[in-house]
């Protein structure tokens, strides 16, 4: 869960500004509206499950889906 601050370096969750790795062997999920951040790189699997519509957003300068998976929802 990215609201789970222990998953993420330094013990805390991503502040506004930051770049933002979701590294290979992680599976995060959505479960928050985060800081606004600057650059996401996805090396792992970031899902937006379908409870987006209770308000949950991302937003970044910019996003890269450098060697894993960003999932929206199902099919």
């Amino acid at each position: 869960m990215w609201s789970n601050a222990t998953q993420w370096p330094e013990g805390r969750l991503p502040i506004a500004g930051e770049n933002v790795t979701i590294k290979g062997p992680w599976t995060v999920i959505l479960d928050m509206t985060p800081a606004d951040i600057n650059f996401l790189t996805i090396d792992g699997t970031l899902t937006v499950p379908n409870t987006l519509a209770s308000g949950h957003s991302i937003t970044a300068n910019n996003i890269w889906v450098r060697a894993g998976v960003f999932q929206i929802g199902t099919s």
